[in-house]
């Protein structure tokens, strides 16, 4: 018996990020870094094009340190989580410089009264992954993306919530997903303002970082404003 025919075309892939169909992969919305051996198996992929994808590499490296950093203090069992990052640095000379350049002294002496060390990390570049992350997730969850004059505001470090939901400012969908028990976010889509989003991440119970979109059509915040800001560790 004869195979019928398709009832209408495939849907191309589109690379979330840019729109293009070229040279198509499938990029990880949260890097694949952040996590600790065995993976998940809920990891999230979109599809993307192989020139997105190269051109969050090095901040993907950058992300991955930053979340090392923090996950550390938690406790032995994210080690190699660090380990993987300082081989890393030390893989490339000129990253490891600049790793070592970005370590400056505590303001703030320590419980000990000693001085500590802190690592400085530049606001735009860790913004820039956090910024990738959500609009995977909104059309994730959605099936639909984020305007690219999309207004996002994020914070770290923030405070570990015990009630995301008490902190929504809108009545709207909401949504709680477990990465394995490695990385965790909430997430909220207003009802009135479909582009208006919070979300919540929890990086291995240790690194919390809130982020807030607002739709441009409704915008009620003001853009975040780009710059080398740093964030510490």
């Amino acid at each position: 018996m004869p195979r019928r025919p398709p009832s209408h075309k495939t849907k191309p892939k589109v690379c979330y990020l840019c729109g293009t169909t070229a040279q198509m992969t499938r990029e990880h919305v949260i890097p694949k870094s952040v996590f600790l051996k065995p993976y998940p198996l809920n990891l999230i992929t979109l599809p993307g094009c192989q020139t997105c994808n190269a051109s969050y590499s090095r901040d993907d490296e950058l992300f991955r340190d930053f979340v090392a950093g923090h996950a550390f203090k938690a406790g032995s069992h994210t080690k190699p989580l660090w380990d993987a990052a300082v081989r890393g640095m030390k893989r490339t000379p000129a990253r490891y410089a600049d790793a070592m350049s970005r370590i400056g002294i505590l303001d703030i002496p320590k419980v000990d009264g000693t001085l500590g060390r802190r690592m400085a990390f530049p606001a735009d570049r860790i913004g820039r992954v956090v910024h990738r992350m959500v609009r995977g997730l909104y059309e994730h969850h959605t099936g639909s993306p984020l305007p690219p004059n999309t207004n996002f505001v994020f914070e770290n470090p923030v405070i570990q919530s015990t009630d995301f939901f008490d902190l929504m400012p809108y009545e709207g969908r909401i949504g709680v997903e477990f990465l394995g028990n490695q990385v965790a976010y909430a997430w909220g889509v207003a009802a009135d303002a479909p582009k208006a989003s919070m979300w919540y991440f929890n990086f291995h119970d240790e690194l919390f970082i809130l982020v807030i979109t607002d739709d441009p059509e409704m915008s009620a915040i003001a853009p975040a404003a780009a710059g080398e800001n740093p964030l510490t560790l």
